[in-house]
């Protein structure tokens, strides 16, 4: 554990010290990190770094107007001081009645020790530096791995890091929580050059909160370069509407505007495709979306208490389609006239499901290949954007023809168009592969009637 109790005591300190100040309600968090970074590139050492990082984030309730600051500097004095000025900019601000504290009967009780949700990897405070390096180094590229058919490597980054992070919260409700996660990471950064001079680039990672379930380092520079290799000869083909399969890896992208589109900032802004739309059929009775934070044990993002230290608990956000809930904190729930739900997402992950039939075994990428039979795999998006008032988005993709169930010639150079209502309404499938790395546990994809312009 990294934060003290003489820290403790600071935060604590920041809450009393702003109700003396005239505050009727404050909250702090302080956050408390350590973290290392190996980085080799073409195989030298290039970078090494070890940081920490220590601040306290005071919310300030304040004769009926809200503010929210933050310091590094963490004495009794300074605080004071931080505090004073903290309170005379809150008292210039707009009064907004709604602005409070939740409820203390919903915050959490039982986040006492930190690691609740098995987040910590207490072999993180083994780990040194000749086994971060050691670690960077077994993602080197072998002899035979530098050169082949037609193309030679022309870089490669081989990096690792790890990191531990804490966060203690407490209240003028009397509230107290803490929370510890360990994070360990390897990732992969290549270019090929072909013979014709072209360049191709791809990047590979893996993570997790425990050092022994990262992949093999050279399993990930394996899958770098098998990437850079598959764009060598990447060209563009017809547009049209067509079948689309996106890989787990690549699927977030098109999952994000859909969860940011939940948010009650968003809804309450009139930023959101999905105003007004609460308890309506919106996508294909195919789609459910989970929020996963108490069941998630062990995994990234999972945890007892959101930012406003409320109580989580795991909940439904998409059921058949239909919008089930809009993530709100406090603030936004009131202004909506809604009841809250939480402070943010936590592991969202989207259930298998499949317009095909049955689905046993391993449902992956590979299947959905299979059964979609001809259309466009999108491996990566590169560029573009997606409106969140209208939903309307338009990317930059790279993959390969799908032809006959087999993945054939890899496409370059396309773009994928259209709105994110309208997309997953046309989901065909979706697999049971997310990438457990990911704290969004999203699968592999499979969309009808995409349209694709060349």
């Amino acid at each position: 554990m990294i934060i003290s109790e003489e820290e403790k005591d600071l935060a604590r300190f920041c809450v009393s010290e702003a109700l003396r100040q005239g505050a009727s309600q404050a909250r702090a968090s302080l956050n408390k990190s350590v973290s290392d970074q190996c980085s080799l590139l073409d195989g030298e050492t290039d970078k090494l770094s070890h940081s920490t990082d220590r601040s306290v984030y005071v919310d300030l309730y304040v004769d009926g107007r809200y503010g929210g600051y933050s310091t590094n500097r963490l004495d009794k004095e300074s605080l004071i001081r931080f505090i004073a000025r903290c309170m005379e900019a809150t008292r210039l601000l707009e009064r907004d009645a709604l602005r409070c504290l939740p409820d203390a009967a919903l915050c959490e009780k039982n986040a006492l020790k930190g690691d609740e949700m098995g987040l910590y990897d207490s072999g993180y405070e083994k780990v040194e530096g000749a086994q971060r390096l050691a670690l960077a180094r077994a993602g080197l590229p072998s002899e035979s791995q530098k050169s082949g058919e037609g193309w030679k490597l022309v870089s490669c980054e081989n990096n690792y890091g790890d990191s531990l992070e804490e966060l203690y919260i407490c209240d003028s409700n009397s509230s107290e929580m803490i929370k510890i996660e360990s994070g360990f990471a390897i990732s992969c950064d290549l270019t090929l050059e072909t013979d014709s001079g072209k360049l191709c680039e791809a990047f590979s990672w893996d993570a997790s909160p425990f050092l022994e379930k990262l992949e093999d380092p050279s399993a990930i520079t394996a899958k770098a370069l098998e990437r850079a290799i598959a764009k060598m000869e990447a060209g563009r083909c017809r547009g049209g509407m067509k079948k689309m399969v996106v890989d787990r890896e690549a699927a977030s992208t098109l999952f994000g505007p859909l969860l940011n589109a939940l948010y009650g900032d968003a809804i309450y802004n009139g930023s959101s495709f999905l105003k007004d739309k609460l308890g309506e059929k919106v996508f294909s009775e195919l789609l459910y979306v989970d929020d996963l934070p108490r069941s998630s044990y062990g995994h990234s993002g999972a945890r007892l208490f959101d930012g406003e230290g409320c109580s989580t608990a795991d909940r439904t956000l998409v059921a058949a389609g239909r919008i089930e809930n809009y993530l709100l904190n406090t603030y936004y729930a009131a202004k909506l006239g809604l009841e809250r739900s939480c402070a943010g997402v936590s592991v969202p992950r989207i259930r298998p499901c499949s317009s095909f039939g049955d689905m046993p075994g391993r449902w992956d990428c590979d299947a959905l290949v299979r059964k979609v039979r001809n259309g466009i795999l999108v491996t990566g998006f590169n560029g573009g954007n997606c409106n969140a008032t209208t939903g309307d988005f338009s990317y930059g993709v790279e993959g390969f023809r799908i032809r006959n169930g087999k993945v054939a010639e890899p496409v370059g150079e396309m773009l994928v168009t259209g709105n994110i209502c309208t997309l997953w309404q046309n989901l065909l499938a979706a697999g049971n592969d997310p990438k457990e790395a990911t704290r969004w546990l999203i699968p592999s994809l499979a969309f009808d009637k995409v349209c694709f312009a060349g």
